[in-house]
């Protein structure tokens, strides 16, 4: 904070939230708090674009001073915001991140799978958003609600080698977000005469995977 004459004081900022976190739909509130005299005024950028853009009011977004508040956020809100306080004394800013988790689709293929005594079955896991791959997650293979032993990396294909009447059950595929949301697919495996596809059985969540990854289980009982 810098005095100048005549009982002027530049602004500073005080407090501010570095980095919001919201899913998608829900409100965002981002607050940057200044001092000075006279009173600063408050204006808002956006930096998601090639330079800053100036945020304006409109029906999901209200700037109130040192409050941008943002209702059903959507992930093109998400980004880096910067709020510059100033008054005749001079000016002072500060950078706030957005981060809004969109939702995405869990889907096991195929998510029904008969096949014979000692072939081999194969699910993957696929996760979307809005149609597209999204990038890496945590993913964990269980059978029956059991966990299944894993190498440690993230897996978006489970292979089940000579497969035998204790292998067949409900396979489930579970994501988890960095935020510690877990969610999952599920899928079933038949003894048959050969492959073949069925029933739709998934369900929808929220996670991202690493694509073109296998793991084999041979102890899927």
């Amino acid at each position: 904070m810098m005095i100048t004459h005549r009982g002027i004081i530049s602004p500073s900022i005080v407090e501010h939230t570095a980095h919001v976190q919201v899913s998608q739909d829900e409100g965002a509130v981002l607050l940057c708090v200044a001092q000075g005299c006279p009173s600063p005024e408050y204006s808002w950028y956006t930096h998601n674009g090639p330079g800053p853009l100036p945020v304006l009011s409109g029906p999901r977004i209200r700037l109130l001073g040192p409050i941008l508040a943002i209702e059903a956020v959507t992930g093109e809100d998400s980004g880096v915001y910067k709020c510059t306080a100033s008054n005749v004394g001079g000016e002072a800013s500060a950078e706030l991140r957005l981060s809004v988790a969109t939702p995405i689709q869990v889907e096991i293929q195929p998510n029904v799978l008969s096949v014979h005594m000692g072939g081999t079955a194969e699910f993957r896991c696929l996760v979307t958003s809005n149609g597209s791959p999204v990038g890496m997650q945590n993913i964990l293979w269980y059978k029956d609600g059991r966990q299944l032993p894993s190498s440690g990396r993230i897996e978006d294909t489970l292979i089940v080698a000579r497969v035998s009447r204790e292998n067949r059950g409900m396979y489930q595929c579970v994501v988890r977000r960095p935020e510690g949301d877990t969610f999952q697919a599920t899928a079933e495996l038949q003894l048959g005469d050969g492959p073949s596809y069925g029933r739709n059985i998934h369900d929808y969540a929220y996670g991202r995977l690493t694509m073109h990854r296998s793991y084999r289980c041979d102890k899927c009982r």
